[in-house]
């Protein structure tokens, strides 16, 4: 077997692009029955198939198994067998875009779904009239890179990630357990990033479909690898051990139909592919020196591991770190009630600083049966203010993604604070 080697969109040369390109062509002409064409995959997360894992313990593990088949199905196409998955980082240091210019061209800029993929039901169509754009009901569409990289700012998504890279119990970076005095998760940023991406990205129903929704995913295993790394989390023991008298399934199945094998929770936890390869992935000083630590500029790879769990985290909260002339604070918006909300929205705060702060809440157009487990849920934003410490919310208000404000009475009755 034989090592894959993941590389920042960035760094791809431009035979490596044609290949990617060639692979991710190949995969899209097949019919959307084969478990191995785009459709099918893509599919897996959302529309139709609905077996992807949010907000729970199992987020991370089947995710990362996920991106192994679709990489698997990109090299089944002739001419393929070397490519791998490059990883978007939204933050890489020293370039102008968020993403680069390939990305928008064919096949990376859109997908249009198969004409017999049109005819079966419950396709979001409605999702251009939540997102206020011009958006096909059967292709894919994305924000500009000066909209991803306004949006990223505005979350503050970088400052996210280091938090939960640096967090070392399992109960805070799974983002499962109604605490709110524990951290998010890593699934945090990712929700955030999917927001920022926008068009179809931003509602899991159907972000599978968007061809960077797999960069983004490389990357969100590859904060997996490196929280792996930093902490030494790799076997059922060594995880027990970062999660105390924490709970986990680790007899619990990770679930792709379609596929025979079977996978458990701690399956997610190794480097391996399905066919034994091992992934390794090229992470050098300008992806971030705050989230490589000791982990050596010549690459990131991490041992294989040994099965998952599921339950929608209820609450969450982050922690920053200030440097003495800042002031740190949370907004903390509890029992906002979800069920009756198509798609992702946004909780708008404002604060007794007269600033104002967006809480991005990724959900599904079609009820999953998955979320409406959790339709009460509680959401937090750690803030960092420069001139003055903020003690109270003034205002709390509901829009869509696109700007457009919502009732806030079918949202039920939520309270915001600062703690």
């Amino acid at each position: 077997m034989t090592e894959r080697i993941r590389k920042n969109i960035f760094d791809l040369n431009d035979q490596e692009i044609a290949t990617l390109a060639k692979a991710y062509e190949g995969i899209m002409k097949k019919p959307i029955t084969e478990i191995t064409s785009y459709f099918y995959l893509s599919g897996l997360h959302g529309w139709p198939t609905q077996d992807c894992q949010h907000h729970i313990q199992a987020f991370l593990p089947w995710h990362r198994i996920y991106v192994n088949y679709f990489e698997d199905a990109l090299r089944s196409v002739e001419g393929c067998q070397d490519v791998t998955l490059p990883y978007f980082y939204p933050f890489t240091q020293d370039q102008k875009t968020v993403l680069p210019d390939w990305c928008y061209k064919p096949p990376f800029a859109s997908y249009k779904l198969d004409p017999d993929a049109q005819k079966l039901p419950t396709w979001p169509s409605w999702l251009a009239h939540m997102q206020g754009e011009q958006i096909s009901a059967y292709a894919t569409s994305r924000h500009t890179n000066d909209q991803i990289r306004n949006a990223l700012t505005q979350y503050d998504v970088s400052q996210m990630i280091h938090d939960q890279i640096r967090a070392s119990d399992w109960s805070k970076v799974a983002n499962d357990k109604s605490d709110p005095n524990i951290d998010i998760g890593i699934e945090y940023p990712h929700d955030y990033i999917h927001g920022s991406v926008g068009g179809h990205m931003g509602d899991p129903f159907c972000a599978g479909f968007d061809p960077i929704f797999w960069f983004h995913h490389s990357n969100i295993d590859r904060f997996f690898s490196i929280w792996q790394e930093k902490h030494d989390a790799y076997t059922q023991e060594q995880l027990q051990a970062l999660a105390g008298n924490y709970v986990i399934p680790f007899d619990s199945s990770l679930v792709y139909k379609g596929y025979d094998k079977k996978f458990t929770f701690m399956d997610g936890f190794g480097n391996k592919t399905i066919n034994g390869d091992t992934v390794v992935y090229k992470t050098t000083p300008k992806d971030d020196p705050f989230l490589l630590g000791s982990v050596p500029d010549s690459g990131l790879s991490f041992p294989q591991g040994v099965s998952f769990a599921a339950r929608i985290g209820n609450s969450v909260r982050s922690t920053v770190t200030a440097t003495p002339d800042q002031q740190t604070s949370t907004i903390l918006v509890e029992g906002i009630n979800r069920k009756k909300v198509k798609g992702s929205f946004v909780v708008e705060v404002e604060v007794d600083n007269n600033e104002r702060y967006d809480l991005y809440v990724f959900q599904g157009g079609v009820e999953c049966e998955k979320c409406s487990t959790k339709n009460l849920i509680n959401i937090s934003r750690p803030i960092t203010n420069m001139d003055q410490k903020v003690t109270k919310v003034v205002k709390l208000e509901f829009k869509q993604p696109n700007g457009c404000y919502l009732d806030r009475e079918q949202f039920g009755n939520p309270q915001a604070s600062i703690v």
